[in-house]
């Protein structure tokens, strides 16, 4: 695995991946154009750029949707990072020459983590989505970390 779970998994390291999902990208797809949506969906990235740690690892993933890999963090942490990045986006603005387009955009994240929630990047990205899906469902701007546990994972 190249984004870093090869590792964790190998040398038994916590690692928390975040989905990050603009909530309103497919309405400003739909309002603004493909063009300021993606403007909009790039805010969101550099925001992430901003806030995240140098080690963390940032990437796309669909729909306005990005990864946040933070290796060697912890829940506390994870959680942390994750309403900070809430937080910076809510309070961004997105501009084109100088033009405000939009403000107020928001995010909803759903936090996993290595090896609790999956042991191999499929299981862990399908966890993550899932864990997504409830932040959603909570309404926007929201940050959601697992409860969930794989079933033969002992709870301590």
């Amino acid at each position: 695995p190249s984004w870093g779970s090869g590792r964790a998994h190998r040398f038994q390291r916590p690692l928390y991946l975040h989905l990050v999902q603009n909530d309103r990208y497919d309405e400003y797809m739909r309002q603004y154009g493909a063009a300021l949506g993606e403007l909009a969906a790039s805010a969101v990235t550099g925001t992430l750029g901003r806030v995240t740690r140098d080690v963390d690892i940032r990437c796309p993933v669909d729909g306005g949707v990005v990864a946040v890999i933070l290796p060697e963090s912890t829940i506390e942490a994870s959680r942390v990072v994750a309403e900070r990045v809430r937080t910076a986006v809510k309070a961004g603005e997105v501009r084109q020459e100088q033009t405000l387009v939009v403000s107020g955009v928001t995010v909803s994240i759903g936090v996993v983590s290595f090896p609790l929630h999956g042991e191999y990047p499929a299981a862990l990205l399908e966890a993550a989505r899932h864990t997504l899906t409830q932040a959603g469902r909570l309404g926007p701007n929201t940050v959601m970390v697992s409860e969930w546990q794989r079933s033969n994972e002992r709870v301590q």
